[in-house]
């Protein structure tokens, strides 16, 4: 791969996603091969460029190595949906890695702020394909969801782009696809980076 292959996917990527940009960041840092902590921060656009945002997450939380290749999760995040909701989220979670497949499953606790919105909870499934091809991986994955409101797989999340990974520091280009039963399709660009030290 080169500069011209990562241009055409983000160009590619870009013109999928319309009029969504989502900027997502993580920084973790290891105290030994077994014990993790965490923060991210991800920002969401109505546009393409760094203005009109309308979400904002912010989480921390620590990963614990517990059989093999799986990690234990346990975190916290906020979330901001403008002036519409306000979320504070209690996540437990498996991770699993397996050749070039990793599997990841969460129960979020959802609580709301406000009183016109239902406390639930929220199950996620994600299946990942990521190639390591030098410094270049792409990748695929896929996201269904599923919650104790309706009782039904509500949201589906596909994935697809490629991160560029030197020395454990990963910056990543893809497109997004969010479905949620009831509403409009959402077609991002999804774009961020990953530090590990």
């Amino acid at each position: 791969m080169n500069k011209s292959l990562l241009l055409f996917i983000f160009f590619v990527s870009s013109v999928f996603a319309k009029e969504n940009l989502w900027f997502s960041n993580e920084v973790k840092y290891g105290f030994n091969k077994t014990t993790f902590i965490f923060v991210t921060y991800e920002k969401r656009y109505d546009q393409l460029g760094f203005v009109e945002g309308y979400v904002d997450q912010f989480s921390i939380g620590a990963d614990k190595k517990i059989i093999g290749n799986m990690l234990l999760e346990l975190s916290y995040k906020r979330e901001v949906v403008g002036d519409i909701s306000h979320e504070n989220r209690f996540v437990v979670g498996l991770k699993y890695k397996i050749s070039y497949f990793d599997f990841r499953f969460r129960v979020e606790d959802r609580n709301f702020e406000e009183f016109s919105k239902i406390d639930h909870m929220n199950y996620r499934f994600r299946i990942r394909f990521k190639y390591n091809y030098d410094v270049f991986r792409p990748y695929l994955a896929t996201e269904p969801m599923y919650n104790n409101l309706t009782n039904e797989f509500w949201r589906n999340r596909f994935y697809t782009g490629v991160a560029l990974v030197i020395q454990k520091q990963e910056v990543f280009i893809g497109y997004m696809r969010q479905d949620t039963k009831g509403k409009d399709t959402i077609n991002a660009l999804h774009v961020g980076f990953s530090l590990k030290f």
